[in-house]
């Protein structure tokens, strides 16, 4: 997407993405994340790298940022899916995990509302 626009919108989503880092599922004993291309922190990370071509300098992006809609949601359920599908635990195995997924979803958009300094809107979906 080399030279494109993003002023209007821009999605960070990824397929199978999830709230949880891979070195979380490779503590579970997961050693090739076919289903997942990267987790929340790599999202954030992508939106910090085009900020800058998207309104120039920091002051500059607070004023552009303070105007703007972010939405985030559905996260946990690829982590959810990969605990019972590639793991083959049990509903009430994977719930052991959810403060972790729920942590990391907060830390998340936390890290995000500090980036924007003016966070205009938050939609979790669980």
């Amino acid at each position: 997407a080399k030279g494109k626009d993003f002023r209007r919108g821009v999605s960070m989503a990824i397929t199978g993405g999830t709230a949880m880092n891979f070195s979380f599922y490779k503590s579970l004993g997961i050693e090739d994340p076919v289903w997942n291309h990267g987790s929340l922190d790599t999202q954030i990370q992508w939106f910090k790298e085009l900020m800058p071509s998207i309104c120039g300098t920091e002051q500059s992006c607070k004023v552009y940022l303070r105007k703007s809609l972010f939405m985030f949601g559905g996260y946990g359920g690829n982590d959810y899916n990969v605990q019972l599908l590639e793991l083959g635990l049990t509903p009430l195995q994977a719930m052991n995990y959810t403060p972790k997924i729920v942590t990391a979803i907060a830390n998340g958009v936390e890290v995000h509302a500090v980036l924007t300094a003016n966070f205009a809107y938050c939609s979790l979906e669980f």
